[in-house]
């Protein structure tokens, strides 16, 4: 779907806190969905999937096939790498399992229909759980996944997938310890605050863990906390957003 972005957009989805890149028109070929309020400026390969929680900021860098869930804070210059190439074959360029890569087949009066050799990319998400840090610089190798509450450190080289709440650093990256203890893990797990909207608490409560999680699980226990949903947009959504003369 081709959205006719320009540069009046930007400040037409920040009515209903959306910020995306775009201010030119952009052709969305995969499936695209973001919760509001959600802020973006981050490059998008919009020819791969991505799906982006509500809450979330990611700033700079560049994002390609990621699922990304609530309350993410993703610093600069962050990577979500490319497919791994054909390592046993003779050569790693896509000239091997590439129709046509840049237009050189055409170039060259090569026959740009011909099949190319089957290189099975790797095409897997990239899946950021709820409230996860990712710090400036940091690379995420394709496929992986990061649970919920983890803090990745700037510069960080992710190639494993990394543990709930643990917090990784160096290259490549390693668990130097985590956040809480595994009581507390298994109860911010267990009510999983991010269905709810942060500013329906106190705000003094989230600098006090253990204060937060009793005031959450008494505010469950009574019904007194409803999830937060405001649905997910998609291209046409956003398409009809840009043009609300609201």
């Amino acid at each position: 779907m081709r959205i006719a972005f320009d540069p009046a957009s930007p400040a037409r989805l920040a009515r209903f806190g959306i910020a995306l890149p775009f201010d030119r028109p952009v052709v969305f070929t995969a499936e695209f969905a973001v919760e509001a309020p959600v802020r973006v400026t981050a490059a998008i390969d919009t020819a791969l999937p991505l799906r982006i929680g509500a809450f979330s900021t990611i700033e700079g860098g560049r994002l390609r096939y990621v699922a990304i869930g609530r309350y993410c804070t993703i610093g600069p210059d962050v990577q979500t790498g490319h497919d791994a190439p054909p390592e046993a074959w003779a050569t790693t360029s896509p000239l091997g399992h590439v129709r046509n890569p840049h237009g050189w087949a055409s170039l060259m009066g090569h026959d740009t229909h011909a099949p190319a050799h089957d290189f099975p990319l790797l095409r897997r998400a990239t899946i950021i759980g709820h409230d996860v840090w990712i710090g400036q610089g940091a690379f995420l190798r394709p496929g992986i996944t990061i649970g919920d509450g983890a803090v990745v450190a700037p510069r960080a080289m992710v190639l494993d997938d990394v543990p709930p709440y643990a917090v990784v650093e160096g290259s490549p990256a390693q668990i130097t310890r985590t956040r809480f203890d595994a009581s507390t893990v298994a109860r911010l797990r267990a009510i999983a605050w991010w269905r709810f909207n942060l500013f329906h608490l106190p705000p003094d409560l989230v600098a006090d863990v253990p204060h937060f999680l009793d005031h959450v699980e008494q505010a469950v226990a009574r019904g007194a906390l409803e999830p937060y949903d405001s649905g997910w947009h998609s291209p046409a959504d956003i398409a009809a957003l840009i043009t609300d003369p609201a």
